[in-house]
C-alpha cells in the first residue's frame, strides 16, 4: 500500500494541486474575458440596431413605435442600451407630439430609476408620465403614475407628500381596479405606520 502522505508524495500532491488551481484560475479568467467580449459585441450590435432605425425607416410614426418597443425590450435586458433607446424615444415622441408614447417612455424610465433606487429621478419621471397621461385624459394611468409617485415618496420618507399623492391617486383610479386601489390603501398604511414610529 502506498502512503500518499509521505514527504515525497506530499510535495507531489502540493505541486499537483497548485497546477490544478492555476489552470482553473486561467480557465475562469478566459471565460470571463470571452463573456465580456460577447457582451461588448452584443452591446455594439444593439446600439447599431437602434441607430439603423433612423437611416432605414423614413416614417416617423413607425420609427417611434419601433423605438418604443425596443426601449421596453432593453429595459429588462441591457441598462445602457435601454437608456440610449429611451432617450431617443422621448425625443422623437416629444417632437411628434405623441403624448401616449411619451408618457409610456417616461413610465419606463421611472421604473428603471426605481429599480436602481434613484427615488428622486423615479419620482420626476413618474410625474412627467402623469402629466402626459393627463393631457390625453387617461385617468386610469394618471392614477397609476400618482400611486407610483406616492410609493417613491414613501420610500424617501416623505410621508406627508406620499399621503397627498395617495389620495390624489384615488381620485383617478376606478373602483373596479381593485389591485391598484388596494395598493394605495396599503401605501397609506405604511405611511401611517412610519408617521407613528417617527412622531410618537
Amino acid at each position: 500500500m502506498i502512503n500518499i502522505f509521505s514527504s515525497r508524495n506530499v510535495g507531489k500532491l502540493a505541486l499537483f494541486y497548485s497546477v490544478c488551481f492555476l489552470l482553473g484560475c486561467s480557465k475562469k479568467s478566459n471565460t470571463n474575458f470571452s463573456t465580456t467580449k460577447y457582451e461588448l459585441d452584443s452591446f455594439k450590435e444593439s446600439i447599431e440596431e437602434v441607430e439603423n432605425l433612423d437611416n432605414k425607416i423614413v416614417d416617423d410614426s413607425l420609427r417611434l413605435s419601433l423605438l418604443s418597443k425596443l426601449s421596453l425590450k432593453f429595459l429588462y435586458a441591457d441598462s445602457t442600451v435601454f437608456r440610449y433607446t429611451n432617450y431617443k424615444t422621448i425625443a422623437l415622441s416629444d417632437q411628434l407630439g405623441d403624448s401616449k408614447i411619451l408618457a409610456n417612455a417616461y413610465w419606463d424610465l421611472a421604473y428603471f430609476y426605481s429599480n436602481y433606487s434613484y427615488l428622486d429621478s423615479a419620482y420626476a419621471s413618474y410625474y412627467k408620465a402623469y402629466q402626459n397621461f393627463r393631457s390625453i385624459d387617461d385617468d386610469y394611468h394618471s392614477g397609476k403614475m400618482m400611486l407610483n409617485m406616492a410609493i417613491s415618496q414613501e420610500k424617501a420618507r416623505d410621508y406627508i407628500g406620499s399621503e397627498n399623492s395617495s389620495f390624489n391617486a384615488l381620485k383617478f383610479l376606478p373602483d373596479h381596479k381593485i389591485k391598484d386601489v388596494y395598493a394605495v390603501y396599503n401605501n397609506l398604511a405604511i405611511i401611517y405606520n412610519g408617521l407613528d414610529q417617527n412622531y410618537l
